[in-house]
């Protein structure tokens, strides 16, 4: 097993790779490898990068989006810090703090989608439920579709919609979406200006352009029942 150093030490070496209208991070082969189906969890998760606070990955699209209002993005995450001190920014996307969407695990350890248009939050959406096992992978699906109501949003977690979400929750309406954007920055671990560090383990980060995918395009569930790549 790796130490924490070594781990940190390898985590800067990635690499970005764009197939048509889908974007992934990938860690170096040579830099990062460890294969966890050799531990107790079976979970399948095989290639990871570990983010810690002052890491995090940039990338900005330099190709016309195909829609600023219909996107996927699928991850695997293990949440190290559970619940983090304070709030912090998954993945976020914009170029500065009037205009951006941010994926936020809260100081609570429940997940929060939010979109800000003109400095305003013109849309938000936050799990009544925690995710706080530092021990488990998670698997997050999530969907902008402007024909899906009554938020636009749809979240899957280890294969399942998830639909528990806070009151207060609201739709984004006609605002666009930075993800995906052309000129627009894409940032994981951080929000894109900066602050809102976060920490955590990811795998198989995928954003897709212009389509709502469901989660059986990036996981299955396995012969013991467990949601796995």
């Amino acid at each position: 097993n790796m130490s924490d150093a070594e781990t940190k030490k390898k985590v800067v070496k990635y690499k970005k790779y764009q197939q048509g209208d889908v974007v992934m991070f990938k860690v170096d082969d040579e830099s990062f490898e460890k294969n966890m189906n050799n531990t107790s969890t079976g979970d399948g998760i095989v290639h990871y990068i570990w983010l810690d606070d002052d890491d995090y990955l940039d990338w900005t699209p330099g190709a016309t989006e195909t829609s600023t209002k219909v996107h996927t993005i699928s991850f695997w995450t293990k949440l190290t810090e559970t619940p983090p001190a304070a709030s912090g920014v998954v993945a976020s996307a914009g170029n500065d703090e009037d205009n951006y969407d941010r994926i936020i695990q809260s100081s609570a350890g429940t997940l929060t989608i939010s979109l800000v248009d003109g400095g305003s939050t013109a849309g938000q959406i936050e799990t009544t439920d925690f995710w706080r096992d530092p021990t488990a992978w998670y698997h997050f699906v999530i969907n902008r579709d402007t024909d899906v109501l009554p938020y636009q949003w749809s979240v899957f977690i280890n294969g399942e919609l998830y639909t528990n979400w806070q009151g207060y929750s609201s739709s984004p309406g006609a605002s666009e979406s930075a993800f995906g954007q052309d000129g627009e920055k894409q940032t994981w671990g951080r929000r894109t200006y900066g602050g809102q560090e976060w920490q955590g383990y990811l795998s198989e980060v995928i954003l897709l352009d212009g389509t709502a995918r469901p989660p059986s395009d990036f996981g299955t569930e396995n012969s013991d029942g467990l949601w796995i790549p």
